[in-house]
């Protein structure tokens, strides 16, 4: 077992790379911090306010030999590009630690095509290399890249795990994270003691904790412009949701959709504003949309086809380009019938259409 001394890169000012809404120096910074705190009396951090690199800070460390010391980065390069890898200073050998290291990161961070790079134009490897530390840096997948950012965000934990045991180095044992119940509601509990709030948190589905960490349940919120429901168990909804007396469609994001949506194959109007009722309530019955009218049954699905209403026959847009699918239709051949201005078919009475006289 080595002991570790552990280097986030950048910082000092310097963010590093920046991507999906997070900086290189912040990142690498959790994660030293979640080594340090899982491999306790084995691990030693280094400053975290340096940037080692800017202040020449490895030529002038003092440590034992015998520790092994590993610098953390995140890579930066096209959107598309993936993956982890160890780099050593050309001209040493990958050792032992290396070679562990980069089988675990190419694993939970895949994509790069090679494992262990040996690079000498980079300054903290050469540094290390000559005051004869036992060194290598890692690239902790792509910040530039969502798949990489999302997967070190929900895994630190894992990566921090995994990085101590290449080294020999076993883990703490520490409380596991926990949802808790008092009178106010639910918290969730992470196992340093801390917890979430005024945020939103990815567990086994999306949560909402308020300022003060409390789950939010039964209620609306409205986040970046957008507005969405979290249910009785906390959990944010999607799909259909009934709410006092209302349905509403949530997108798979659980954002509040509003207007023309198809759902399963079948129109459904949410309501944009045009009824006194709840903005993104969904719409029965009839219903004008700009300069048409549609008919909507009791389950909000889109009605097309002949429809009798008050003994009199109507005609709503199945397939014909000439206007909107559902919408009535008016002054219009259908067939061998004529649906009429206020849109009902013509029967029992003789009209004049285009210059012409025709019986129904």
């Amino acid at each position: 077992m080595k002991h570790l001394y552990v280097i986030a890169g950048h910082g000092a000012g310097d963010c590093g790379a920046v991507g999906n809404g997070f900086t290189e120096a912040e990142r690498v910074r959790t994660l030293a911090a979640r080594i340090g705190q899982l491999g306790g009396v084995n691990v030693t951090l280094g400053d975290m306010s340096r940037n080692y690199y800017a202040d020449n800070g490895i030529s002038r460390l003092n440590i034992p030999k015998d520790w092994a010391i590993i610098e953390l980065h995140m890579d930066s390069g096209a959107s598309s590009k993936r993956g982890g890898h160890v780099i050593v200073c050309s001209g040493l050998k990958a050792d032992e630690y290396d070679k562990l290291l980069a089988n675990f990161i190419a694993g939970i961070l895949p994509g790069r095509s090679s494992r262990i790079v040996a690079r000498n134009n980079l300054a903290n490897p050469e540094r290390a290399k000559n005051k004869g530390y036992n060194y290598r840096l890692l690239e902790c997948g792509f910040i530039s890249n969502a798949t990489d950012v999302s997967i070190f965000n929900s895994r630190i934990d894992d990566i921090a795990r995994g990085i101590l045991a290449a080294f020999g180095i076993e883990c703490k044992k520490t409380e596991e994270a926990k949802w808790i119940k008092n009178d106010v509601g639910w918290w969730y509990r992470y196992p340093d003691g801390t917890y979430p709030k005024a945020q939103w948190l990815k567990l086994d589905t999306w949560y909402y904790f308020n300022e003060k960490g409390y789950a939010l349940c039964e209620q609306w919120i409205k986040h970046n412009g957008k507005w969405y429901y979290l249910k009785k168990d906390c959990r944010m909804a999607t799909g259909w949701q009934k709410v006092e007396g209302y349905w509403y469609y949530l997108g798979e994001n659980g954002a509040m959709l509003d207007g023309w949506q198809k759902v399963k194959g079948k129109w459904y109007y949410l309501n944009k504003g045009e009824k006194d009722i709840p903005h993104g309530a969904m719409i029965t019955g009839d219903f004008q949309d700009e300069d048409y009218e549609y008919l909507l049954s009791d389950s909000g699905a889109m009605i097309t086809g002949w429809v009798e209403k008050e003994g009199k026959r109507f005609y709503y847009n199945e397939n014909k380009n000439c206007q909107p699918i559902g919408s009535m239709m008016r002054n219009h051949w259908e067939g061998s019938r004529y649906l009429k201005d206020d849109g009902c078919m013509a029967h029992n009475e003789t009209l004049e259409i285009g210059g012409k006289k025709y019986t129904f």
